[in-house]
């Protein structure tokens, strides 16, 4: 009978975890940008009802200042800090 030994099984659990970890970034960006972003909707259609929401500010400015995962692929990396940037000049234009 032939399987993993107790030094090689650790290591393919470790392997395993490199391998997953792009995908786990990348989905935890994937998170964080809808949130962002479905609170950015939230923030126009308040303004547009004529009220604006402190707590949705304060969600804004939690999940700006919330760590991003280092993404690898330009063109996502690229689609996040323009987010992040959207969500920083409105928060600059309503706070001042």
């Amino acid at each position: 009978m032939t399987g993993l030994s107790g030094a090689t099984a650790p290591g393919a659990v470790v392997l395993a975890q490199v391998d997953d970890a792009p995908d786990r970034r990348r989905q935890h960006n994937a998170i964080r940008a809808g949130d962002m972003l479905d609170q950015l909707d939230e923030l126009r259609l308040g303004l547009l009802e004529g009220r604006l929401s402190s707590g949705v500010l304060n969600r804004l400015s939690e999940q700006l200042a919330s760590q991003r995962e280092q993404e690898n692929d330009p063109q996502a990396a690229e689609m996040l800090d323009a987010i992040d940037l959207r969500v920083a000049v409105e928060l600059a234009k309503l706070r001042r």
